[in-house]
């Protein structure tokens, strides 16, 4: 069973959808490395990493994604294990929405950094990641996101 999906469409330009059930039973899936980073992606399905139980690396997995608007509810859930999400979302300008709890699941995480780099257009809560303990990196994780409701309390290392 393939554990690895880093780079598996890097720079598909013509990508711009993926089916939900994509990764279904990739239970020992631990890389999404820069999987979707740069393609023309503008959905991201609910589910689609519901069966990523071990997803533990999701640096640059959407970054560069300009036709994405929304990033769907529980869309890291099932991923307890993530370590990293540096530049996840980085330069996705066009997204509207940061769900509520979105990495809620996701405690193990070391680094945030760049995770919403650019994205001005983003509207909701950020989640107070810079309370968890241990602290996780979190520089620019929130950079230019001044649209969201509680960016004046976010600290300056992380926007």
């Amino acid at each position: 069973m393939r554990t690895k999906f880093d780079n598996l469409f890097y720079q598909s330009g013509s990508l711009d959808s993926v089916s939900s059930e994509l990764f279904a039973k990739c239970w020992l899936a631990n890389d999404f490395g820069s999987t979707f980073r740069q393609t023309s992606l503008d959905f991201i399905p609910s589910g689609l990493f519901d069966d990523c139980l071990n997803a533990y690396y999701l640096d640059l997995t959407f970054q560069g994604c300009t036709g994405l608007y929304t990033i769907p509810d529980g869309l890291f859930d099932n991923c307890t294990d993530i370590s990293t999400l540096s530049s996840c979302f980085n330069g996705d300008a066009n997204i509207t929405n940061l769900p509520d709890d979105l990495f809620i699941n996701a405690t193990d995480v070391s680094t945030f950094a760049n995770c919403f780099y650019g994205c001005f257009s983003m509207t909701g809560t950020a989640e107070e990641l810079w309370n968890r303990v241990p602290t996780p990196t979190g520089t620019t994780c929130f950079y230019n996101c001044t649209n969201l409701s509680n960016y004046a309390s976010i600290p300056v290392g992380w926007k």
